[in-house]
């Protein structure tokens, strides 16, 4: 039946939802699930750009290709190509940071795994995961990659996300990994819109842990579906490290899921007025993705070992 379905929706040009957003989504499923194959696919997305009945977004330019990378097809370059023309349009002018921030940056980054498709790095505290507006006063992870690694890297995403399949906070630190070509963009953005990523992230809350084992919190952000399990591993104090597994991936989602359990973040600039550390004390410690055989992990910033010194024997067991 869900075949059925989705051959009308390409065939006949008919949504399955009265909304183009609902119509959009039900589309990326259906690719994620395998029930449209890549020549349909391919006609479906030249259905959306002809004007209707929804329009395609980066998503459907990446799970698109990836279906037709999949099937060889020799389409797969004319979509990937359609995309970074796609997102090039939609990027907004930005300043570029001053070139002793930039340096900075690229100086504290350290590289985890790179290949011929995609490097993975440790973004520090105070670099943005991507371009929003002016970026003067800050250096972006692509900015500080391309620097310090001196490599290329994809254009699917726009110039202003170069390489960016997933972000992290300004003031968050941890493991990401970007895309060098827009075929290893494609498929990565598959894999984090399929939930075969595998996220793993320390954080210090303040407060105290009430329960045992891993928590499972499943409250809505921003009304979407999101899961997170926390688990305490160690207090010190008024402080509690916690180890964050995060099941969805939406925006300011482990933050949000610790508050909700009694224990924000410490360096929260949300929470505190006046913040005493240097960035939020959330990290991304670990990052694999099957597909690509990419498993890192990074240790947190060296000064969470003064931020919370109660805890300080507990991050170096958890980080070994």
């Amino acid at each position: 039946m869900r075949l059925l379905c989705v051959g009308a929706l390409v065939a006949g040009g008919r949504a399955l939802s009265s909304s183009p957003r609902a119509a959009a989504v039900e589309f990326h499923d259906a690719l994620l699930s395998g029930a449209v194959d890549a020549r349909a696919a391919v006609a479906r997305l030249e259905a959306m750009e002809a004007g209707g009945p929804a329009a395609p977004d980066l998503v459907t330019y990446a799970l698109v290709a990836a279906a037709c990378l999949d099937e060889g097809r020799a389409e797969a370059d004319a979509v990937l190509a359609r995309g970074a023309a796609f997102s090039k349009a939609r990027a907004a002018y930005r300043k570029p940071p001053k070139r002793g921030v930039l340096d900075r940056a690229a100086a504290a980054l350290e590289v985890l795994h790179e290949d011929d498709r995609v490097i993975a790095v440790a973004k520090p505290n105070g670099v943005l995961s991507m371009a929003a507006g002016t970026t003067k006063r800050f250096a972006t992870l692509p900015d500080a990659v391309a620097l310090a690694a001196g490599v290329a890297l994809s254009d699917l995403g726009g110039p202003n996300a170069l390489g960016v399949v997933h972000r992290l906070d300004r003031d968050a630190s941890g493991a990401m990994v970007l895309a060098k070509t827009r075929a290893a963009h494609a498929l990565l953005v598959r894999e984090f819109a399929a939930r075969r990523v595998r996220k793993t992230y320390l954080a210090v809350g303040r407060g105290a842990a009430t329960w045992d084992g891993a928590r499972a919190v499943d409250d809505d952000v921003q009304g979407k579906p999101a899961a997170t399990e926390v688990a305490a591993l160690a207090a010190g104090g008024d402080r509690v490290l916690l180890d964050c597994r995060a099941r969805t991936g939406r925006k300011h989602q482990v933050r949000l899921h610790c508050a909700a359990l009694g224990l924000p973040l410490v360096g929260d600039p949300r929470r505190e007025k006046k913040p005493e550390t240097p960035g939020i004390m959330l990290h991304g410690a670990a990052l694999a993705v099957d597909a690509f055989d990419l498993d890192v992990a990074c240790a947190p910033p060296a000064w969470w070992r003064d931020a919370a010194p109660g805890l300080r024997d507990a991050l170096e067991a958890a980080v070994r």
